[in-house]
C-alpha cells in the first residue's frame, strides 16, 4: 500500500462516485476502480458497497477514511515541516557573545529575531569572551558567534579579511561555521 491508494480511496469516498472522484484526481476511472479494489484485497476487507446506481462507504470504509485522512494530513504537514526547516524557517539557533551584548545588543536582536524567524528557537550565551566563542563555534556547541569589532586575537582563518591589506587586529564582529570567514561590520545589519 502507497500513499496514492490513500490519495484515490479519499477521493472516491468523498465524492461517492468513482466518475467524479476520477476527474477530480486527472485520471480515468477504470483504473481508480482498479487501484480500489487492489487496496481492499490488500487489506482483505470492502471498503465500499458499490451497486450500479451508488457508491456508498462500509462501516470498515468510515473508519478507514477517517485515518486515511489523518494519516494524509500527517504527510502533507511533515513535508511542509521539512521544506520550512531546509529553508531555515524553522528550527534552532544558538548565539554567543560577550557580557555587554546582553544589555546592549541582544533586546533589540531577540525582538527582531523573534519577529523576522518566528518558527526558530534562540537561545543566547552571553557570558563568552571572544575566544571562547570561536572555540565554542568550533566545537559546534553556538552557531553564531556575536564578537567585538577589535578583537585583537582574531581568528587567522579570517579569509574575507586575508590578502586584503586589512591591518590587524581584525575589524570582523560575526562568524558562523561554513561562513567564508568572519562577517565584516558593515554587513551586521543585514544579519
Amino acid at each position: 500500500m502507497d500513499l496514492r491508494h490513500l490519495r484515490y480511496f479519499v477521493a472516491v469516498a468523498e465524492e461517492l462516485h468513482f466518475g467524479r472522484a476520477a476527474e477530480r484526481l486527472h485520471m480515468a476511472q477504470p483504473p481508480l476502480s482498479q487501484q480500489i479494489r487492489q487496496l481492499e484485497a490488500e487489506l482483505g476487507v470492502e471498503l465500499l458497497h458499490r451497486t450500479t446506481r451508488r457508491v456508498a462507504l462500509t462501516e470498515a470504509g468510515r473508519v478507514y477514511l477517517d485515518l486515511a485522512r489523518g494519516i494524509l494530513a500527517d504527510v502533507d504537514r511533515a513535508a511542509h515541516q521539512a521544506r520550512l526547516v531546509a529553508s531555515g524557517a524553522v528550527g534552532h539557533l544558538s548565539l554567543g557573545c560577550v557580557g555587554s551584548a546582553t544589555y546592549s545588543l541582544l533586546p533589540n536582536l531577540s525582538r527582531r529575531l523573534s519577529v523576522e524567524l518566528p518558527g526558530v528557537d534562540f537561545s543566547f550565551r552571553g557570558d563568552m569572551l571572544g575566544p571562547d566563542q570561536v572555540e565554542a563555534l568550533r566545537g559546534g556547541t553556538i552557531d553564531v558567534a556575536l564578537l567585538r569589532p577589535r578583537w585583537p586575537t582574531a581568528p587567522s582563518s579570517c579569509t574575507r579579511c586575508a590578502g586584503t591589506g586589512c591591518s590587524s587586529p581584525c575589524r570582523c564582529t560575526t562568524a558562523w561555521p561554513g561562513a567564508d570567514g568572519c562577517v565584516p561590520r558593515t554587513s551586521r545589519e543585514r544579519i
